[in-house]
């Protein structure tokens, strides 16, 4: 028994020790895999690491600092107008760090600068600003001043062809992009894509139009509406919907002229159409009422500024007024002093009956007669008398019930003398209603100005027309405009001490007042209603 336990043993130990001969197989095969397996992910962290140092990660802080630097002293140098040295530093700072976007960038932009001093050099100019800007893209893919400003380069050159996708992507990074919508409106345009051409136009007039009134570019506005105008006009005629191309090209550069009454080639391209032999008469004479309407508006921007409110501000004082002083009808007889063109007497026709005008130009007298509102227009010089000498107006002035003078008041400095008068034409009763500029206390300056010997015309002009202490004591004060400007405790003042009742006195806008429509002011202005007790109150 003992021998076959053994026996046994010996057999099982046997087995074990051929077993162990046979393991190194597979422990061999086990280990070349784990050596194939960590070759191949050493050669992928080989690759990668490659790959990392040739980012920006891998650069130091050091570096990216002298790259910055560089980068810093070209902007400076840019700015000087020193577009070499610029250069040198834009080169310097890519050249440290290659992966610097914004200096791959102004480098384009310098190297296109540089074509308008060195013409002879264009070609070139243009090759390396082009590299320059496909390379900032290459550091930085959203870099969207690297496109747009491609696209410009590529236009600029009559790389239409090119332009218009760099254009694209730089909307595509930036939808609020509208120069990039502008240009690709323009480019579009240039290779016959019409509709693409109106819908990069809308889009950029929908973004502009939105901006903040105080940093709206009207200038571009008004060409943006001009300019697709134009794309329109270029559609065959039944192409647009529901008004025929040439009609709907006339409406958009209306607009531009609203925007900016000066912009010549939108108002050569709507005298354009209405001499036009290629379009409809229709469409002759839709874009002819539409440039009447321009200059109708352009002699009143002359005489009296952008986005006049006067009329409205006027008559909305006067309805507010006699809902004060519970009037339930309309006045049977109103005097509109320095009527104008008759823009006031034509917004009061629901509120006055009859009305007579009177004015001093001769041109406008003739102007609001065309309108049919009066009754009687009258050439007068009413700054020496309010009550004009007409046997046939007599019954009509004998009941006269109400006085409108909008922007009459400011040709006078001290208005006691005008006030009388309209009560004095009123026959004591009745109401008077007018708008005067406002002079605040605000505007007198900390330190003001003092003559000098080498004044030029501009400083002298400043000296004469800054508000001092003493004006607003006065209580008005003469503008560059020449109109004067008056405080509302003086106009309260003057009217309590006539007899006047003041019923409406409101701080208002009346006017924008500016070379162009942008570059100038707000006027700030009162609009008064006042009363004289009488007759008229039974109304």
């Amino acid at each position: 028994m003992a021998d076959k336990d053994a026996a046994s043993k010996a057999a099982m130990r046997a087995a074990m020790a051929a077993q162990k001969k046979k393991a190194p197989g597979k422990d061999y095969w086990r280990s070349l895999r784990l050596l194939t397996y960590g070759a191949g992910v050493a050669a992928l962290i080989a690759v990668l690491y490659g790959y990392y140092l040739k980012t920006s990660w891998a650069m130091s802080s050091k570096v990216k600092a002298r790259a910055e630097q560089n980068f810093l002293a070209g902007n400076v140098y840019f700015e000087g107008g020193d577009l070499s040295s610029a250069v040198q530093y834009y080169r310097s700072a890519v050249a440290i760090n290659p992966f610097h976007a914004d200096a791959w960038t102004n480098l384009g932009n310098t190297l296109s600068s540089a074509m308008n001093y060195s013409p002879e050099q264009k070609d070139g100019l243009y090759a390396q600003a082009a590299q320059a800007y496909k390379s900032a893209v290459d550091a930085n893919v959203r870099q969207v001043d690297a496109h747009f400003n491609l696209g410009v380069l590529h236009h600029t050159f009559e790389r239409v062809e090119l332009a218009i996708p760099a254009y694209e992507r730089a909307v595509r990074l930036d939808p609020l992009h509208h120069d990039a919508l502008s240009n690709l409106g323009s480019a579009r345009h240039k290779v016959g894509n019409y509709d693409g051409a109106i819908r990069a136009y809308e889009e950029a007039i929908k973004i502009v139009a939105k901006l903040p009134a105080d940093v709206v570019d009207f200038q571009m506005l008004s060409m943006l509406y001009y300019l697709l105008g134009s794309a329109i006009s270029s559609k065959p005629d039944s192409s647009c919907r529901p008004r025929i191309c040439s009609e709907e090209a006339a409406i958009k550069v209306r607009e531009a002229l609203r925007v900016n009454m000066e912009n010549t080639e939108a108002r050569e391209a709507l005298e354009g159409i209405i001499t036009d032999e290629n379009v409809t008469a229709t469409a002759q004479q839709y874009a002819k009422g539409l440039f009447e309407d321009y200059m109708w508006h352009l002699e009143r921007i002359e005489l009296n500024g952008y986005d006049y409110k006067v009329p409205e501000l006027l008559r909305d004082a006067i309805v507010k007024a006699m809902g004060r002083k519970k009037l339930n009808q309309p006045f049977r007889r109103g005097y509109d002093i320095g009527c104008g063109y008759g823009d006031t007497g034509r917004l009061m026709s629901d509120v006055v009956i009859q009305q007579v005008g009177a004015d001093k130009n001769q041109t406008m007298v003739e102007k609001a007669r065309e309108t049919g509102i009066y009754i009687e227009v009258v050439a007068a010089d009413l700054t020496k008398n309010m009550m004009v000498s007409n046997s046939k107006l007599a019954d009509f002035f004998s009941n006269l019930e109400i006085v409108t003078a909008g922007d009459f008041l400011v040709h006078f400095a001290d208005l006691t003398p005008t006030l009388k008068a309209a009560s004095a034409v009123l026959g004591g009763k009745g109401f008077l209603a007018f708008t005067v500029e406002t002079l605040d206390e605000s505007e007198v300056p900390k330190e003001p100005l003092v003559a000098k010997k080498d004044d030029t015309d501009e400083d002298k002009a400043a000296i004469k027309y800054q508000v001092l202490q003493a004006d607003i004591d006065k209580g008005y004060k003469e503008r560059p405009s020449t109109r004067y400007a008056h405080t509302r405790a003086y106009i309260k003042k003057t009217l309590e001490k006539l007899g006047w009742d003041i019923v409406v006195h409101d701080d208002v806008t009346s006017r924008y007042e500016g070379p162009q429509r942008w570059g100038g002011a707000n006027v700030t202005a009162q609009v008064v209603v006042a009363h004289k007790p009488g007759a008229v109150d039974k109304l």
